[in-house]
């Protein structure tokens, strides 16, 4: 039912993770275009003065150089002479920043110019900054003139660049939304596996785990069923023998879940994990729900990441679940 692995082209970053659910913004600033000056080292240090100055901001979480290098390295992509916007926010999406900034210094007649964009790598906007001064000015000056122009910008136009995040839903308005409501008795088996360079000591389903959390808390009724006889049982029965007080669940959940390493940065480890669930109603032996859901998570531990991401995609895909208990609880 679903594949072992997923290619590097679906992934975003560890940044991309840390930045989930309304925390910091991730920005990456690109080296500036200084081909035309002949300053070879120019655009790193232009680069390196905008990414300070965007540092002391508080909500700004800087995409490291090294580790954006290593990224692009792996990649095989090169940045020297890079100014196509597609270009730029293909990479800036591989490294998992939200926001780029890069830019181009070039002289024309007698005046210096430098020029910056701040692009949303979800949504292609773009905002743009520009400062210009006599060729004879000293260039310092206009590099911190720019840097604090973008800083500026920044402030007042980053969240029209980013698409919004959403907040996640509450509980509490579900269990109001189930109140007086007769809902279906369910069986919940949702196998997984980390795909893991190293492997762990084997623990709980945390997709199983968290979608029987939050029914629960709706108060969902659930009975507990051997996972494995219940997944071989369907794969040969339109409607699977139930023994025990598992044979009373109206609902069978049923489906299946894995992660994979995604990157490591420094002392994180990123991972992906992807989940499917079909609902089967044991009156008619139909299906009558069918979900998947992909999430992105971080941590020290490799098998660690693997498991927050399974949780956040259990948890998303429980939502879209309790609306069809809700519906047919009418």
């Amino acid at each position: 039912m679903i594949r072992k692995t997923l290619s590097l082209s679906l992934f975003f970053t560890l940044m991309t993770a840390l930045t989930a659910w309304g925390a910091p913004m991730s920005v990456v600033v690109f080296p500036f275009d200084t081909t035309s000056t002949g300053q070879k080292d120019l655009g790193d240090q232009i680069s390196q003065i905008v990414a300070a100055s965007l540092s002391e901001l508080d909500d700004v979480v800087l995409v490291e150089r090294q580790s954006m290098s290593k990224i692009l390295e792996e990649q095989e992509i090169n940045l020297t002479g890079m100014v196509d916007n597609a270009k730029a926010i293909q990479i800036g999406k591989l490294v998992g920043a939200r926001l780029m900034v890069c830019g181009k210094a070039f002289q024309l007649g007698q005046t210096i110019n430098l020029t910056a964009k701040l692009i949303g790598t979800e949504t292609s906007l773009v905002q743009m900054v520009a400062v210009t001064g006599k060729a004879d000015r000293d260039l310092g000056e206009l590099v911190f003139e720019l840097a604090e122009k973008i800083r500026d910008k920044y402030q007042a136009k980053a969240a029209s660049l980013v698409a919004q995040q959403s907040k996640a839903p509450s509980l509490d308005v579900w269990k109001e939304k189930f109140k007086d409501k007769k809902m279906p008795t369910v069986v919940v088996a949702v196998p997984e596996e980390h795909i893991a360079r190293v492997q762990a000591a084997q623990a709980d389903p945390a997709v199983e785990t968290e979608i029987k959390r939050m029914l629960l808390a709706c108060g969902v009724t659930i009975y507990e069923v051997n996972v494995n006889k219940l997944t071989k049982s369907l794969k040969h029965l339109k409607d699977p023998k139930l023994s025990g007080e598992a044979a009373k669940a109206d609902w069978i959940i049923a489906g299946e879940a894995f992660s994979e390493f995604g990157a490591r940065i420094g002392n994180l480890n990123s991972a992906i994990a992807r989940v499917e669930i079909n609902i089967i109603d044991r009156g008619t032996g139909k299906v009558i729900f069918a979900d998947r859901q992909m999430a992105r998570a971080v941590d020290l531990g490799e098998n660690l990441a693997g498991r927050k991401a399974l949780q956040l995609a259990g948890e998303r895909l429980t939502w879209r679940l309790l609306e069809k208990i809700l519906e047919s609880s009418k």
